[in-house]
């Protein structure tokens, strides 16, 4: 009984205990702000700080580099005696050491630190020039930052006659300079440069890409060359239980200036090879396949917007089976065209039946657009592309100076007119086969110029059985065209 009693006490403390609130210590974390200035009163800006406690003076607790404002944070720190030592930015130049205390008061501990010794500030010039050619930008935004998403401006200016543009009273620092478009919309270029204690002034040279004028209102981005099973059927073509809407291949386009098609009309051309002849773009008229018109006579587009000229479908990738791929609206797909039994435009080209218009495999074929819808043997596209694998020979197709093709030979100053003659051989790649890809051309065009050129070998997959497609592949997925306004 006596040992029952025992236990049933020592239960009874432990509950007790139990019910008692336990005080955990928890020590106070303190943020230490430091603000260096110079002994000319400026900050001490891109200098590192190293935090040590001085109890332990050989262990580095901390360190962190100053920024524009001179200023360094610490945190986390428990209330204690510390040391702070101040070194050149290359880590090996004491200049200064100094104790510091943080007291226990505070969360946030903002501290002076007055260094003897004297800062400098620096010019800072940015030279702009075009790659290759080397010729001078003028008007360019030049912004100097010190943080990759430009958040943090220092200094912005335009470029003058020279391409040229000088900042006074820059602090030392690491800076990263962005160069903009004469509109300052969209980034050039971006470096990173750093200014400071090697010289009383700096300068670099940012060069941009070349510029590759053309003379077009608006160019080819994009060809649905071969689609996933049928590419050219009429409209009433039953398969699958499906009753078809026409044809199904189609090119795309992007505006460099809003036009309306009403007031100003265009055509386009398409070329399915067998043995070129100097007809050219427009050998259809003869009465056969060969090239094909489609006149553009129609809507109205807003400059840097996409737009399609195609068969009469309106389908993103056709019909495949039973899948009926997205449709695209009408002011997208601004013309269509009956080319599966009626012939092309100002009589050039005869019914493509079962073939389509665009072909890709054997012989390279092409593309062309024409200012108006008259047009002969001797009329100069102002724009055109070929794609496929082959090229047997000069082709008689008139090409335009644009990013891919050039009427004069840079390195001979020979003409070259034609597609095929001297350096006019590039093509956007070999026919695609039956998968259902999309060529995207790419590139990065302004109303003026190429500023990245288009890229063969680009594709994207619209075949329903692999992937979803979606109008977004082709407008803005990876590898399309690119528009900008201010180069």
């Amino acid at each position: 009984m006596k040992k029952q009693n025992i236990i049933l006490f020592f239960s009874m403390l432990l509950m007790l205990s139990c019910q008692q609130s336990v005080e955990y210590y928890i020590p106070e974390i303190k943020n230490l702000n430091l603000e260096l200035t110079s002994s000319n009163n400026l900050p001490v800006s891109n200098y590192i700080v190293k935090l040590y406690s001085q109890y332990n003076p050989d262990v580095v607790l901390d360190n962190n580099v100053s920024n524009l404002d001179g200023k360094v944070t610490f945190g986390s720190l428990a209330p204690t005696s510390y040391l702070v030592k101040i070194f050149a930015n290359s880590g090996s130049e004491e200049i200064e050491s100094v104790p510091i205390t943080v007291e226990g008061a505070d969360t946030e501990i903002n501290m002076p630190v007055s260094l003897d010794m004297s800062i400098s500030l620096y010019d800072f010039t940015v030279y702009v020039n075009e790659e290759e050619s080397g010729r001078v930008m003028k008007n360019r935004k030049v912004i100097v930052s010190t943080d990759k998403d430009v958040t943090n401006i220092v200094a912005e200016g335009i470029t003058d006659s020279e391409g040229k543009i000088t900042f006074q009273q820059v602090k030392d620092y690491t800076y990263y300079i962005n160069v903009y478009g004469e509109e300052g919309v969209s980034i050039a270029k971006q470096l990173s440069f750093g200014v400071g204690r090697n010289s009383t002034s700096y300068s670099v040279t940012i060069s941009l890409p070349r510029r590759i004028l053309h003379n077009a209102d608006f160019v080819i981005t994009g060809l649905m060359v071969n689609l996933k099973g049928y590419d050219c059927k009429d409209v009433g073509f039953v398969s699958w239980d499906i009753t078809y809407p026409g044809e199904f291949e189609y090119v795309q386009f992007m505006a460099l200036k809003d036009i309306d098609f009403r007031a100003t009309s265009y055509c386009m051309v398409t070329s399915w090879n067998g043995t070129p002849t100097p007809m050219g773009w427009v050998e259809g008229k003869n009465g056969n396949r060969t090239t094909y018109q489609i006149n553009i006579d129609e809507g109205t587009v807003k400059k840097g917007d996409f737009f399609i000229v195609g068969g009469r479908s309106r389908l993103l990738c056709g019909i495949n089976e039973d899948y009926i791929s997205p449709s695209i609206s009408a002011d997208k797909w601004i013309v269509t065209k009956n080319f599966y039994s009626a012939a092309g435009d100002d009589g050039n080209g005869a019914p493509a039946g079962g073939y389509g218009i665009l072909d890709g495999g054997g012989e390279a074929d092409g593309v062309a657009v024409f200012r108006g819808t008259t047009i002969d043997e001797n009329t100069v596209p102002m724009d055109a592309v070929f794609f496929g694998a082959n090229l047997s020979s000069t082709h008689y197709y008139q090409i335009p100076d644009n990013d891919l093709y050039s009427r004069i030979n840079a390195e001979t100053n020979e003409e070259q007119p034609y597609f095929g003659m001297g350096s006019n051989t590039t093509t956007m790649g070999k026919s695609l086969g039956d998968v259902g890809d999309f060529y995207l051309l790419g590139g990065k065009v302004s109303p003026e110029a190429w500023i990245i050129p288009r890229t063969p070998d680009q594709h994207v997959r619209l075949n329903w059985k692999e992937v979803t497609p979606t109008l977004d592949m082709i407008e803005t997925g990876p590898n399309v065209t690119i528009f900008t306004d201010d180069e």
